[in-house]
C-alpha cells in the first residue's frame, strides 16, 4: 500500500487540469490578443527596455570615443615618465 502513496497528487493534479475551461489555460498575451490591455503594456515594456540598452551602448560607444580621441591628442606629448626621468629637456 505504500508504494501507491504518491499516486494521489498527480492524479489530482491532472484531473483538474484536464476538466479546466480553455480560457482559464491561457491570458490574452499567450493567446495573442493585440487588443488586450495585458499585450499592449507587455509591448510597451518591452520597447522600454530595448531603449534602455540602446541608450547603455550609446553610453559605451561614446566613452570609448571619447579615450580614443584623448589618446589621439596625448600621443603627441612626452609621457609622464619622460618627464621625471629627465628626459624630456
Amino acid at each position: 500500500m505504500r508504494r501507491w502513496r504518491w499516486l494521489p497528487g498527480p492524479l489530482v493534479t491532472a484531473l483538474v487540469a484536464g476538466l479546466a475551461p480553455p480560457a482559464a489555460l491561457a491570458c490574452a498575451v499567450c493567446t495573442g490578443s493585440p487588443e488586450a490591455a495585458e499585450t499592449q503594456g507587455v509591448r510597451a515594456g518591452v520597447l522600454l527596455l530595448l531603449g534602455v540598452v540602446g541608450l547603455v551602448q550609446i553610453g559605451f560607444t561614446s566613452l570609448f570615443v571619447a579615450i580614443w580621441r584623448r589618446s589621439r591628442r596625448l600621443s603627441g606629448r612626452q609621457s609622464f615618465n619622460q618627464l621625471h626621468a629627465g628626459e624630456g629637456r
